[in-house]
């Protein structure tokens, strides 16, 4: 997840750099890496093997990314 919102620091500098093909594709790979949290959050075959705290702190990182994401992309 630490990756993701590297991305998203790395696009909103590019953004401002002017470089927006790049700042782009930075933000595409946070979406990436929200996309596979989501995945093994919503998949009972990975989240069986973990407690329920952990879930819950995936959950509220991945809730957290989701609106980094989207506030980047305005």
């Amino acid at each position: 997840m630490r990756i993701s919102f590297t991305f998203l620091s790395v696009a909103e500098t590019e953004h401002q750099d002017g470089s927006i093909e790049y700042a782009s594709r930075s933000l595409d790979n946070a979406e990436t890496g929200y996309r596979t949290i989501l995945h093994f959050l919503d998949d009972p075959h990975f989240a069986k093997h973990l407690s329920a705290p952990v879930l819950a702190e995936l959950g509220e990182g991945a809730a957290n990314l989701r609106a980094a994401i989207d506030r980047t992309k305005k």
